[in-house]
């Protein structure tokens, strides 16, 4: 789904909001990275993402590559703080917080996107991190695979509704332009004929 003409500054807002958000999880990773000493993490992992989607602003707003890009880079970030923490459960929360903020782009691949991204770590890091490598997804006491598909099964349930509402809105946004669209014909038509321009006369 291109981005309709339509439709284009909407998205080209909505990217702004969204790096400006993806900047702000980076700060935070620093500010987690004070606490739990994980600066070579935050600045690599965090500030890394953000400065690769600020450049990718630039050639690619409002297009729907940037807008998969934000997903992958929001699941990224949710991930680092799970990881700067070492899996402490609670900042889990963070990767359905922003599922839910990329329905503000209407388009739902971006959610599947992101959803595919964060289930595909939990999984991969579970295993690293059962092999001894220094990478954590779950708190050692939240550690078995049932908690990894619980969190996925909810990851799904969350998606699949987002999903749904990310197609409903585009579609009422449609309309509604649509039949705006239709008035301002309408109406331009309705002046033009209350005003009619002077005819030219050719000459005798």
């Amino acid at each position: 789904m291109a981005a309709a003409p339509m439709f284009i500054e909407y998205y080209r807002k909505a990217d702004r909001i969204m790096i400006s958000l993806v900047w702000l999880m980076f700060f935070y990773a620093l500010g987690l990275a004070l606490w739990y000493d994980t600066f070579i993490q935050a600045v690599v992992v965090g500030g890394g993402a953000s400065v690769l989607l600020t450049l990718l602003y630039r050639v690619a707003s409002g297009t729907r590559l940037l807008r998969c890009c934000i997903a992958v880079a929001f699941m990224v970030l949710a991930a680092l703080h799970i990881n700067q923490t070492k899996g402490v459960i609670e900042f889990h929360f963070g990767i359905f917080v922003l599922l839910a903020a990329l329905t503000f782009y209407r388009d739902w691949l971006p959610i599947l996107v992101g959803a595919v991204v964060i289930i595909a770590h939990h999984a991969i890091f579970h295993v690293l991190q059962h092999k001894g490598l220094p990478v954590f997804v779950m708190e050692q006491h939240h550690a078995g695979w049932h908690m990894i598909l619980i969190h996925a099964f909810y990851v799904v349930l969350e998606s699949a509704i987002l999903l749904y509402l990310a197609v409903r809105s585009r579609t009422e946004a449609v309309v509604s332009q649509e039949m705006l669209d239709k008035m301002l014909t309408i109406r331009l038509e309705v002046l033009g004929k209350g005003h009619p321009q002077p005819v030219m006369r050719s000459p005798h």
